[in-house]
């Protein structure tokens, strides 16, 4: 099973900010392990968003495959059948990543780490 771009993209942020954090770990750069903590957690929760927007992302496609599936079955049933059985299957799935990208592009922009204020002392 192939992950869809939006994931892959999301994975590799997360191992991106790990190498970092360790990095200012190990120069006991303990506020910045700290900040790229928090980046990863933040980072995590929006992979754990996509990954659950997959479920109601198939559910509607293939809903909407039966419907467009129905529909063009009672105009000629040739249409529901063979190839172009198939290529409806294809672009159902094309829109349905489609679908996932705008959500994980949703989820970006909603999900935006918010700078800390800084404290005075």
């Amino acid at each position: 099973m192939t992950r869809p771009p939006e994931v892959k993209e999301l994975e590799a942020e997360i191992e991106i900010i790990k190498t970092q954090k360790e990095r200012a770990i190990k120069d006991q750069d303990f506020e910045g392990a700290a900040a790229m903590r928090d980046k990863e957690k933040h980072a995590k929760e929006r992979l754990d968003a996509v990954l659950a927007a997959t479920i109601p992302v198939a559910i509607i496609a293939n809903a909407g495959r039966v419907t467009i599936t129905g529909v063009l079955s009672e105009i000629n049933p040739q249409l529901a059948q063979g190839f172009f059985h198939s290529l409806e299957g294809w672009i159902i799935f094309v829109i349905a990543l489609v679908m996932l990208g705008l959500v994980h592009v949703l989820i970006s922009r909603i999900a935006r780490p918010r700078p800390k204020e800084a404290t005075v002392a």
